[in-house]
């Protein structure tokens, strides 16, 4: 598990563990009744409308999350319009709250791409031929507004808006934009009711290891090698777990810092005994003793995951939940019997 690694694909958050015994593999059965609403379609814009479902009510920091629905009246479409452009169409969606004085906020969702190259070929298109179109979920991260948007009754509108040139993640020509016929404009859906509720106290078990083990590994120090070469692997298994309790808040992403040395190595999510990736791998090992520490640092920040992320103290809302060090001072014959080499 050495590097730093893109935790687009790799960082997998678990649920929020409301008992300790949860981490124990202990199942825990929560009934949660939400109520839901429908907002009523809203003005007619070049053709379309725009309604949503969503939740009456939702907690400070968590993701709205709703239902955006568009109907198209062909007749009164511009002239040459005849689809929708639903490429990325979460980046074209805003969130407006209107608290009782008049005070107003946006929500974004996250962007989409998550920082990743997107290209736009024309083929996620939806025809505006009159027929109904299936609504899409959208998510909106109430997090941004985290340490602004106090608790209370809002009048909530979404806002779709699209644009007459091309995007910047157009993949062919001008011309073949405006050949294909994009819907453009903004369209809003009727507004609805929503309650921000106080944030309620919660808190996340996590499996964390008491000591750190060595195990064989199998690896090419080089990517031409023909044979692979056994090496010590740091990693922890049940035995080594102990489960503790960390408080965390709504919507916050939880992951964890790796350090060899003091110098960070890797970034992955919270640890997990028995995990298939080492905690590190002595790729360069080729006998004598060892003197070497790790530590661990499990943290939340409200700064989302992304390509090339790298969270640190400066991160928004960063804070440190747990965090261990430990120490290996062994000599060649102590790291041969107990990675079994």
């Amino acid at each position: 598990m050495s590097g730093i690694l893109s935790l687009v694909a790799l960082l997998s958050f678990a649920p929020i563990a409301p008992d300790p015994a949860d981490a124990a593999g202990d199942a825990v059965d929560i009934e949660v009744v939400v109520q839901w609403q429908t907002s009523d379609w809203g003005p007619l814009e070049r053709g379309l409308q725009a309604r949503v479902r969503g939740p009456l009510e939702i907690e400070q920091g968590e993701q709205l999350k709703l239902a955006v629905e568009l109907r198209g009246s062909p007749e009164w479409l511009d002239p040459g319009v005849k689809q929708l452009n639903a490429f990325l169409r979460d980046a074209h969606l805003e969130l407006f709250l209107t608290d009782p004085d008049g005070q107003s906020w946006t929500v974004k969702p996250y962007d989409p791409t998550a920082g990743l190259p997107a290209i736009d070929t024309g083929e996620a298109t939806v025809p505006l031929d009159g027929a109904g179109l299936k609504p899409w979920d959208a998510a909106f991260p109430l997090l941004r507004l985290y340490e602004t948007l106090r608790p209370g009754a809002y009048v909530a509108r979404v806002r779709f808006s699209f644009p007459e040139s091309p995007t910047s993640h157009w993949h062919e020509t001008e011309a073949e934009w405006k050949a294909a016929g994009f819907w453009h404009g903004t369209v809003q859906s009727g507004p609805f009711s929503l309650r921000i509720l106080p944030e309620t106290p919660k808190t996340r078990a996590l499996l964390v290891p008491a000591r750190l083990r060595l195990r064989k590994e199998l690896v090419r120090r080089r990517a031409d090698d023909a044979e692979q070469i056994a090496v010590p692997a740091v990693y922890f298994d049940r035995r080594d777990a102990e489960a503790v309790e960390v408080p965390v808040r709504n919507g916050h992403f939880v992951a964890a810092w790796y350090f060899r040395n003091g110098e960070q190595s890797a970034l992955t999510g919270p640890p997990q005994p028995n995990n298939v990736n080492s905690i590190d791998t002595w790729r360069d090992y080729e006998g004598g003793g060892r003197e070497i520490s790790y530590t661990i640092e499990v943290f939340e920040t409200a700064d989302r995951p992304v390509h090339l992320w790298r969270p640190g103290p400066r991160s928004g809302g960063y804070k440190v939940l747990w965090k261990k060090t430990y120490k290996f001072d062994m000599t060649e014959d102590e790291i041969r019997k107990a990675a079994g080499l």
